[in-house]
């Protein structure tokens, strides 16, 4: 859930205030919190706005209006979870009743797993999605069940979806994550905390620990990271977006053409003032955290207030007694914004649910973000919004029964889009050759140019398919001015090639200069460029002289300093082996491990060179590696040595197993480009 500044700030003063404050932001009439919405009627009103629907372009436009009318039969479960040996099992998992099936708070920490991400540990659930069954936190095991991520908001956790994990683990793979800074996750101190952190928290997730085209669901800031993310992401990592009461900034700072936020504004910057003394900041945030304090927000953004429980209260009020909580509390507070979806949106071409709950105080229905996703549907085709009356902030803990019956129906629709896509259709394997220096790395991006927009933009031209369609993905996402002689590649087409040596030059001819495609290969269908990859090699070139070489100044770091190089390669034997690298991931990089402890590193090798370089220079002992390495702390290497330059980097190669590379029958053989016959026309010139 996201606790609105006003209410937070109120609450420091007392509770009654807070509840004013709530209901001053929602400003609405005829709104009782004690009228029942819970009428057990089989009746139910659903309002179709047709205006949405007049033009050809907007005929699958959807905007509706539930009413609480309905109250759906919740089927009962006998949940069993059987360990990897077998031994164990859990009888009776989670409970029923009329708010759904729910799982305790102690079963949900019980089965939280632990992945390290820039060198933080972040929490996350994982359920699979065979109907009856638990992951069990010590298995491995993989589902074929479609994934999904949920993603909660401020001040919330894993366990504010526990009334929605078991419904959707009964047809998907659920994931749910602690962002950075709350719940079991860390809470570093010191950290500032952005919109745009949590974004890649959610993409680098997705890469590494599901592995799989997923839909992300998110409430309120939970919501605005998975909208960031999806338009940071290419195709294959998002395949659809679900958003509940969708936040307009990391807070309420961000909406400021809402006159309830500037009346408020003035009240906003005094509290931030407040808050940048430690000792206020404690005494504020004690006593936002108490109890009673904590109930009496609750209830004022909670429509059902049966849904507000201690169970509730706990999830809210457990990790705020955390070390670098009462940290992450002022830098979210107050810290910039971030991006605002109305600027985002536009930029999302995947399939958007909104379920909107329209007694929300803090992004209200008729304030500028619910407005301006109001008039989406008729705008976007593939969009659909339903506003769930007499429902809060937090729809899918407040009324869950509300949000699965129009949830599980459009999941159902979107399915077979969460299909593995390289099951139906053909698969083309490429190797590529780019000079970096021009290009904003490889990872698509709308804009500036990235290796993997150019790419795509000429399959689409050749192949006809859209962006969304081919699935480009590539093996190493490199960074901006990193270079590349073996960059692999696939791509998906639903039909397949006679011959491959015309799509081969065809992409050349279209592609510019300083991007050509080395070879182009059918691919088997369990191939991915990426998640294949047995092993990657990268060059460092230094070119160690007083005077710099013209032709190699985009391809090599000029170190004018003389090198002692076997201090440096006896620096290097330190990295060989399993260690811990934490140290010496960047925190821009975009290429890393699930797990830090690795044989064979895979992070940012301009950090290591930055060290070796130094080490070679004779400014710190060779020993200092292995007790850099200890510190699992970037900001002990930071001490020493600063990133080298990236475009002195280039990946050479990416190494699969044999079975990865076999070609599959009835295809092409590959394509390593045309070689043209000399010509026997004579040319004056020559």
């Amino acid at each position: 859930m996201s606790m609105g500044l006003g209410a937070i700030t109120s609450c420091a003063t007392s509770n009654a205030t807070a509840i004013a404050a709530a209901r001053l932001a929602n400003n609405r009439q005829g709104h009782d919190s004690s009228s029942s919405v819970f009428r057990n009627q089989q009746l139910r009103r659903q309002v179709l706005v047709q205006s949405s629907l007049s033009s050809q372009h907007n005929k699958d436009a959807r905007v509706s209006c539930l009413t609480n009318n309905d109250e759906p039969e919740v089927p009962s479960l006998s949940t069993r979870a059987t360990s990897s040996s077998g031994s164990t099992e859990f009888s009776s998992i989670g409970s029923s009743s009329s708010l759904g099936l729910s799982l305790e708070i102690r079963e949900i920490d019980e089965r939280c797993k632990k992945w390290q991400w820039r060198g933080y540990t972040i929490s996350y659930l994982s359920v699979h999605g065979r109907r009856e069954q638990v992951l069990n936190p010590d298995s491995n095991s993989n589902s074929d069940y479609p994934p999904l991520l949920l993603v909660h908001g401020f001040g919330a956790s894993i366990a504010h979806w526990r009334r929605n994990i078991l419904t959707l683990a009964q047809s998907y793979t659920v994931y749910a994550i602690d962002l950075l800074g709350f719940g079991a996750s860390d809470k570093p101190e010191g950290f500032s905390y952005t919109m745009d952190v949590w974004a890649q928290l959610i993409l680098d997730f997705l890469d590494e620990i599901v592995q799989r085209p997923t839909v992300l669901i998110g409430n309120s800031v939970g919501s605005l990271a998975c909208v960031i993310a999806a338009s940071d992401s290419s195709q294959s990592l998002v395949r659809g977006l679900v958003l509940l009461n969708c936040a307009g900034g990391m807070n309420n700072k961000a909406i400021v053409d809402d006159w309830r936020i500037r009346l408020l504004l003035p009240l906003f910057w005094v509290f931030d003032t407040l808050l940048k003394q430690r000792a206020i900041a404690s005494f504020i945030f004690e006593r936002v955290t108490q109890r009673d304090n904590l109930r009496n927000i609750l209830l004022s953004v909670y429509g059902n207030k049966e849904s507000v429980d201690e169970d509730l209260i706990e999830i809210i009020k457990k990790p705020a007694n955390d070390e670098g909580a009462l940290d992450a509390f002022v830098s979210i507070v107050t810290g910039p914004p971030g991006p605002n979806p109305v600027q985002l949106m536009p930029r999302i071409t995947l399939p958007v649910l909104v379920l909107w709950g329209d007694r929300d105080p803090f992004t209200p229905l008729d304030g500028p973000v619910g407005t301006y996703f109001s008039t989406l549907p008729a705008q976007v085709p593939n969009m659909s919004l339903f506003v769930l009356e007499g429902v809060g902030h937090c729809p899918h803990d407040d009324r869950p029964d509300l949000v699965h019956e129009k949830l599980l129906p459009w999941l159902d629709d979107l399915l077979p889009a969460l299909e593995d896509p390289n099951q139906a259709g053909y698969k083309w394997r490429m190797v590529i050759a780019y000079d970096g220096t021009r290009f904003s790395g490889w990872q698509y991006q709308p804009s500036p140019p990235t290796i993997q927009s150019i790419v795509e933009k000429a399959l689409t031209q050749i192949t006809k398919q859209e962006r969304r369609d081919l699935h480009l993905v590539g093996a190493s996402r490199t960074d901006t001015g990193v270079h590349a002689w073996g960059q692999v590649a696939h791509f998906v087409t639903p039909f397949n090639y006679d011959r491959l040596d015309s799509i081969h030059a065809a992409l050349n001819g279209l592609l510019p200069s300083d991007i050509r495609i080395r070879e182009i290969s059918p691919a088997a269908p369990e191939f991915h460029a990426r998640f294949s990859a047995k092993s990657k090699i990268y060059h460092y070139k230094i070119y160690n002289s007083s005077i710099m070489d013209p032709f190699q100044r985009h391809y090599a770091y000029h170190n004018v300093y003389k090198l002692n190089s076997d201090v440096m390669r006896e620096a290097a034997k330190h990295f060989i082996g399993k260690h811990d690298f934490s140290s010496f991931v960047n925190a821009s990089h975009n290429d890393r491990s699930p797990d830090p402890v690795k044989n064979i590193f895979r992070f940012d090798i301009t950090e290591m060179v930055a060290l070796l370089l130094q080490i070679g220079r004779e400014a710190i002992p060779p020993d200092v590696v292995p007790k850099i390495l200890a510190t699992r702390d970037r900001k002990e290497l930071a001490k020493v040595a600063l990133p080298a330059p990236p475009h002195g980097l280039c990946l050479v190669s990416v190494s699969y197993n044999e079975e990865h590379l076999r070609l599959p029958a009835g295809c092409p053989s590959i394509s390593f480009g045309r070689h043209h016959s000399i010509s026997k026309c004579k040319l004056p010139f020559f």
